[in-house]
C-alpha cells in the first residue's frame, strides 16, 4: 500500500515539474548583437568578428587562471580577481572582467562586440580601461610593468589583480585592495595614472547583414571593418550560378575589399526570386586589446562582459544575406534586422522597402510605415537583464525574430555572495600554470554551477512535495 501511494506521488512530482519549468529551463539569450531569425526561417547572416568560449585553465575545474585575492569595499568575502582565457578557433584568447555584478560561467559563448553593444556605451572611463590594458599585464610583460612604475616584487599572480582592480574601478565604480602589496600599489598606480584611450577597431563585420529588393536591384552599400589588410569575399555557389556579383562603388566586380570600403550586390532581372549568401574571410586579422566580448550561456543565462587583454590574429569570418523578388513582384518588399544598442538602452530595429507599396506592420503596439525606397529604425525599449523577444510580421507570409537579452548598465547584475561569485571556488587540481589562492571567491563561477543550481532546484521542489504529501496523508 505504502509502495502505491509513493509511485502515485512520484508520478504527480513529475507532474509538478515539468508543469513548473524546472526540468526543461532556459530561454532565448544573446548579449550583444540582437540574435536574429532569418524571415521564412532561413539562417540569420553571420554578425562577424571572433566568436569564442570561456574555458577552464589547463588541469583545473577554475576559470580564472592567473590572479589573487582581493577584498571589494562593502563585501564581506575576498574575490579572486584575474585573467580568464577565451578560446577562438583554437587560440586562446586573455581578457578580463568589466562586469562585476554577473558571474562568469564556463563554457559560455563569446561574440566580440564595439563598445556600443555593451557595458562600455555610456561609461566615459571605457577609453581609460583601454589605457591600462596597453600599459599593464599581459600586454606588457610583469617585468615591464614592475619596471615602468617602480613596482618590487611583483608577479604574474599580483599583476594580473592588480591590473583587474583597476580595471573594476573603472567599469563598475568598485574600489578595493589586494592581499599583496605590490598588486596593490599596481592597482592604485593604474587608477591614478589612466587615461581616455580610443575604441579599437572591429576585427571584421559587415554592416548591414540583411538585405532585399526587386529583381534587377543593386543592393547595398554593405560597409567593411576589418583590421586584416584585405578581405577575401565569396558568394555561395547558387548565386553564382544565377549571375548575382559583388561590385564596388563603381560597379566594378570585386574579390575582395579593405577596411571602410562600401560594397554592393547586384542580379540580372528575372522572373524567380534569388538569395545570396556573401561571405568575407580575413585570413589575419587581428583582434586588437580592448575589444569587449559578451557573453551568453547554453541555458540562456548572462555571463559576464569580458574585455581583451592580449592581441591575437586569427582567420575571421562575417556574412551578409541578400533576396530579390521575383520582377512579377508587386506591393513592399521588405527587411528587417535587430541590433542591441546599449547607448540608448534598447533593441535598434531597422526596417527597409525596396518595393513598390507601403510596408506595414505593429511593433511595441505601435503602427509603422514604411514607404518605398525608405528605411527607419525604430528603438524598442527592454528591461535590463530580462529576456526579450521582437517579432515583425511581413507580407506573404513572412516575418522576422529577434531575441536576447539586455545586459547593458553599468553595475546591473545581482552579484551571489558578493562580487560576480556565483559559487564558493571549488578546489583547483594541480596546474603547471600560475593559479590564484584557493578558497576564495571567483569572479568566475565553476562550469558546473548552473546544473548545481538546477539540481538545487529540483531537491527543493521535491521536499515540498512530500512535505505535502505526509501532512496530507496524517490529516
Amino acid at each position: 500500500m505504502r509502495l502505491q501511494s509513493f509511485k502515485s506521488g512520484g508520478a504527480r512530482l513529475s507532474a509538478l515539474l515539468a508543469a513548473g519549468g524546472l526540468i526543461a529551463a532556459g530561454s532565448f539569450a544573446m548579449a550583444g548583437p540582437a540574435a536574429a531569425d532569418g524571415a521564412d526561417g532561413a539562417a540569420p547572416a553571420s554578425t562577424g568578428g571572433a566568436q569564442a568560449v570561456l574555458v577552464n585553465a589547463p588541469g583545473s575545474n577554475r576559470l580564472i587562471t592567473t590572479g589573487e585575492g582581493v577584498k571589494i569595499d562593502g563585501l564581506s568575502r575576498l574575490e579572486t580577481a584575474g585573467l580568464f582565457t577565451l578560446q577562438s578557433d583554437g587560440q586562446n584568447l586573455q581578457t578580463y572582467c568589466i562586469d562585476f555584478g554577473h558571474p562568469a560561467q564556463g563554457g559560455s559563448k563569446y561574440q566580440e562586440v564595439d563598445w556600443s553593444a555593451s557595458k562600455l556605451a555610456n561609461n566615459p572611463d571605457a577609453g581609460k580601461i583601454k589605457w591600462i590594458l596597453e600599459n599593464s599585464y599581459p600586454a606588457l610583460t610583469v617585468q615591464q610593468v614592475a619596471q615602468k612604475f617602480g613596482i618590487k616584487g611583483l608577479t604574474a599572480n599580483g599583476a594580473a589583480a592588480g591590473t583587474q582592480l583597476a580595471i573594476w574601478h573603472f567599469s563598475d565604480g568598485k574600489n578595493g585592495h589586494a592581499k599583496d602589496a605590490a598588486a596593490e600599489q599596481l592597482a592604485k598606480t593604474l587608477e591614478g595614472k589612466a587615461v581616455n584611450a580610443s575604441e579599437p577597431t572591429a576585427s571584421l563585420s559587415l554592416s548591414p547583414t540583411t538585405l532585399a529588393g526587386k529583381s534587377g536591384d543593386k543592393l547595398g552599400p554593405i560597409t567593411v571593418k576589418t583590421t586584416a589588410q584585405s578581405v577575401q569575399l565569396k558568394l555561395d555557389d547558387a548565386a553564382v550560378q544565377k549571375k548575382v556579383q559583388v561590385v564596388d562603388a563603381n560597379g566594378k566586380p570585386v574579390t575582395s575589399a579593405t577596411n571602410g570600403e562600401q560594397l554592393f550586390l547586384t542580379a540580372p532581372k528575372a522572373a524567380d526570386a534569388l538569395q545570396a549568401q556573401l561571405t568575407a574571410t580575413g585570413a589575419s586579422a587581428t583582434v586588437p586589446v580592448g575589444r569587449a566580448f559578451t557573453g551568453t550561456t547554453s541555458q540562456g543565462d548572462v555571463s559576464q562582459t569580458m574585455i581583451l587583454a592580449g592581441s591575437k590574429t586569427m582567420q575571421q569570418q562575417a556574412g551578409a544575406q541578400a533576396s530579390w523578388a521575383a520582377s512579377t513582384t508587386t506591393g513592399p518588399v521588405p527587411s528587417v534586422s535587430f541590433a542591441q544598442n546599449c547607448a540608448k538602452g534598447g533593441v535598434e530595429v531597422t526596417a527597409t522597402n525596396k518595393g513598390d507599396e507601403n510596408f506595414e506592420f505593429e511593433l511595441a503596439g505601435l503602427k509603422y510605415t514604411i514607404k518605398p525606397g525608405e528605411s527607419k529604425s525604430i528603438l524598442v525599449k527592454v528591461g535590463e537583464d530580462q529576456p526579450y523577444k521582437i517579432s515583425i510580421a511581413g507580407p506573404n507570409g513572412k516575418s522576422w525574430v529577434g531575441k536576447g537579452v539586455l545586459n547593458c548598465q553599468k553595475g546591473s547584475g545581482t552579484p551571489s555572495g558578493g562580487g560576480s561569485s556565483a559559487s564558493p571556488t571549488p578546489t583547483a587540481t594541480p596546474s603547471s600554470s600560475p593559479s590564484p589562492s584557493g578558497g576564495l571567491a571567483e569572479t568566475g563561477a565553476s562550469s558546473s554551477t548552473p546544473m548545481i543550481a538546477g539540481i538545487a532546484v529540483a531537491l527543493l521542489a521535491v521536499g515540498g512535495v512530500v512535505v505535502f504529501a505526509v501532512r496530507r496523508r496524517r490529516a
